[in-house]
């Protein structure tokens, strides 16, 4: 399973996307990162499409059906989790797309949990300090790899090796868009109906 954490920093300025493959073995969920990315706000609807156009990811998925049905080979959809402290109307609307699934995430903290946004209805809404925990306990766990090597992943490693004591408050920009895939595939269960064609 693909998932894409899209997060918009709270200045407005740049948005942050990390690209995560999910495998489940050992009776837990493991996450390679397979890219990250830095970009302008506004380029963001941009990217996805070059990032799903990677060799790499997987196109095709196989399910099984608890039923004794034949196994069935079908596209595999990428999940978009995308945050924003903003509107975003423009944004929302170049993310989604009939080849993925997409949901807006809303993340609250003390101050602004009462505070919903006006005309927008998300469709989670988690607290920062559980995004916080559900991170730390895959660190710990040893169930996180980056994939890519180069300066900038090297940076990603050691901002996440020093990340244990970073306040909720400095929590932004990369480390939630991370966030976002590991906290939604580790507390929101995932059905998949298994159709006849």
């Amino acid at each position: 399973m693909i998932l894409i954490g899209v997060s918009i920093g709270s200045a407005g300025g740049a948005a942050d996307i990390c690209v995560v493959r999910k495998r489940f073995k050992h009776l837990k969920h493991y996450y390679q990162v397979l890219d990250l990315i830095h970009c302008p706000r506004e380029k963001t609807p941009d990217q996805i499409p070059k990032l799903l156009r990677n060799p790499s990811l997987p196109k095709l998925k196989r399910i099984y059906s608890q039923l004794r049905r034949p196994q069935k080979v079908v596209r595999e959809r990428p999940w978009i989790l995308f945050q924003s402290p903003f509107s975003d109307q423009n944004i929302i609307s170049g993310l989604k797309h009939p080849d993925q699934t997409f949901k807006r995430i809303r993340i609250t903290t003390g101050v602004n949990a009462g505070d919903p946004w006006k005309g927008d209805s998300p469709d989670y809404t988690v607290e920062m300090t559980e995004l916080i925990k559900r991170l730390r306990t895959v660190i710990e766990e040893v169930r996180l790899d980056i994939v890519d090597d180069n300066s900038e992943t090297e940076m990603f490693r050691r901002e996440i090796n020093s990340w244990s004591g970073t306040a909720a408050e400095a929590f932004d920009g990369r480390l939630i868009s991370l966030a976002l895939p590991v906290w939604f595939r580790e507390t929101i269960p995932y059905r998949r109906t298994y159709r006849s064609v």
